[in-house]
């Protein structure tokens, strides 16, 4: 699974061409989270439908709703309610990128089922880094973009529209979302790991399998072979760290950097590219991604694993097709 994300990261790289090639391939992304919304909606439902999903399923089988504090969370074809959510808010941002390049409405149809998909599977982590890259797209787009104010202010519209609808069709996951934001608020520290239940868990993690990082690590097995509360550290940098130790880590942070360091000075440059919205919501795409990491990690599955190396790959792709020069870029 590690490996076929990274080999499929150089088949974006060696075979998209040109921005229509990266286009198509984020409107497949997007014609995915589509469709996963609608099984998402009808599981619900008709749970009887759960059966049928069971294909999907990893290695060890799991429940088509996980529960949590009483409430049913979907998890779709993914099987995981957190990373779902994950790709819906990158879904979510493609949408509005794909709204401001081509003026097109159907756009905001993908947009609306990204939403729809987050408030599903009830995840806080989500709701709250679509509010968080809500803001940051409209704070830079109209300072790095002139021109986009109208563009702006029809997708704030739109986004309202979208959660108006969402409280009228399904007002009993608008209220378990409600009720995990209220039980999160009642923590006098919101930032604490204990506010985004990985007190425990981390305590844990820490004190029978981190207190003594490594260099190497201890291999890319899953954390689940381990004696442990949970089936996962619940945070990519945790479980990196114990994977591929000290110096993975630091490989990793310096491509994270890199990456996002060369989109920064691209998209800041005076000169506009023809692909520089698709290369700015892919640079917020992959924000989102590494700060939804802090508590949930992509490494649990090969598909999960694939979707973010995809994502790395569509914004190297971007960058590399935006240079003046076309050079290649020096990758980690």
């Amino acid at each position: 699974a590690n490996i076929s994300g990274i080999l499929l990261y150089f088949i974006a790289l060696s075979a998209i061409e040109n921005d229509s090639d990266l286009a198509t391939v984020i409107k497949i992304i997007l014609f995915t989270l589509v469709l996963e919304s609608g099984i998402v909606l009808m599981a619900y439902k008709f749970p009887a439908m759960e059966k049928y999903l069971e294909i999907f399923n990893p290695r060890v089988p799991m429940a088509g709703f996980s529960a949590r504090e009483e409430i049913n969370r979907s998890v779709g074809t993914v099987w995981d309610y957190e990373l779902l959510a994950e790709w819906f808010l990158v879904g979510g941002m493609l949408s509005i990128g794909f709204f401001y390049n081509f003026k097109k409405y159907i756009y905001v149809f993908s947009l609306f089922c990204c939403l729809a998909g987050i408030i599903f599977t009830v995840t806080r982590s989500a709701f709250f880094l679509f509010i968080v890259g809500f803001v940051l797209i409209f704070t830079l787009v109209n300072i790095l973009r002139r021109g986009s104010g109208w563009d702006t202010v029809k997708i704030v519209l739109l986004v309202f529209l979208s959660g108006i609808i969402l409280f009228w069709i399904f007002p009993e996951q608008i209220g378990s979302l409600t009720k995990r934001l209220e039980i999160y608020f009642h923590h006098s520290n919101l930032l604490s790991p204990e506010a985004i239940n990985r007190g425990e868990l981390w305590k844990d993690a820490f004190r029978n399998f981190l207190r003594e990082p490594t260099i190497f690590g201890k291999g890319i097995y899953n954390v689940d072979s381990l004696y442990y509360s949970a089936r996962s550290f619940h945070s990519l940098y945790l479980t990196t760290l114990y994977k591929i130790g000290i110096f993975g880590l630091l490989i990793y942070s310096i491509f994270w950097f890199k990456m996002l360091y060369e989109s920064w000075r691209i998209l800041t440059a005076k000169k506009k590219h023809g692909n520089w919205y698709t290369m700015f919501f892919l640079f917020i795409s992959v924000i989102l991604i590494l700060i939804d990491g802090i508590k949930i990690e992509y490494l649990r599955y090969g598909h999960t694993i694939q979707f973010a190396w995809l994502i790395y790959g569509l914004l190297i792709v971007s960058i590399k097709k935006s240079r003046e020069n076309n050079e290649n870029i020096m990758v980690p």
